[in-house]
């Protein structure tokens, strides 16, 4: 099953990013993909994205 691999950092507190580590996204469609990034993002900040924008 195709996969996509990113390259996660964090930004530190004077600006510059730092390198994190690879998170592996599963590709059975792009809707799942969107979905599973999503989440992803939604857990490492703590919060719900679609919430938030509104």
């Amino acid at each position: 099953m195709p996969l996509i691999r990113l390259k996660i950092f964090k930004k530190a507190l004077n600006g510059e990013f730092v390198a994190g580590h690879y998170e592996d996204f599963e590709l059975d469609s792009v809707n799942e993909l969107a979905f599973q990034l999503e989440r992803y993002i939604q857990n490492a900040v703590g919060t719900n994205l679609r919430e938030s924008v509104e």
